[in-house]
């Protein structure tokens, strides 16, 4: 789904969040530029203890945010980065809400991935975050936690399987709770 709200270039399925997405969009630009300024990769943090207290994911909504360079249509697509990212959810034995049902009012838990990438000379520098955000009853026990990855590749179609390796991570992280 495109909002008119977004940067040209962005994709977002995160409904209605203008102001979530721009603080995120911050963050990740932050990140993507002290990737640029120290030239070299920075795997993010994580872990298991973000699911500490989870009692186990029933039904999680999943959105997706894409910031790429613009007039790139041929290497990466939001579609795809989320098709990707709610197959892996399902092959771990998550239930995945349909985007008809995903909103961040539901009352579902939340795996929000954003993926930014910059084009910087003839590499792209990108940052992958994966931000679970529990129910408001489960936040209590386990707030929310946050996986990333960061690096620069030389064409951004090899963006895709950073985020898939870091999808893999966090499903490692469940499952190890």
């Amino acid at each position: 789904m495109m909002g008119s709200n977004l940067r040209k270039g962005s994709e977002a399925t995160f409904p209605k969040a203008r102001g979530f997405r721009q603080v995120l969009g911050l963050l990740g630009a932050v990140i993507v530029a002290s990737v640029l300024a120290a030239g070299c990769a920075t795997p993010g943090g994580g872990g298991a203890e973000i699911f500490a207290g989870k009692g186990g994911l029933k039904e999680v909504a999943v959105f997706v945010e894409l910031e790429k360079p613009a007039g790139d249509s041929q290497g990466i697509h939001l579609k795809q980065i989320q098709t990707d990212i709610e197959m892996k959810l399902r092959q771990a034995g998550m239930k995945v809400a349909p985007q008809a049902k995903a909103s961040y009012t539901t009352g579902l838990p939340i795996i929000y991935v954003n993926v930014s990438i910059a084009k910087c000379d003839t590499l792209y520098a990108y940052n992958a975050d994966i931000i679970y955000i529990p129910t408001k009853a489960a936040a209590a026990a386990s707030g929310k936690g946050t996986l990333a990855t960061s690096g620069m590749v030389p064409d951004i179609s090899q963006v895709r399987p950073k985020v898939g390796e870091l999808v893999d991570r966090f499903i490692r992280d469940y499952l190890s709770v």
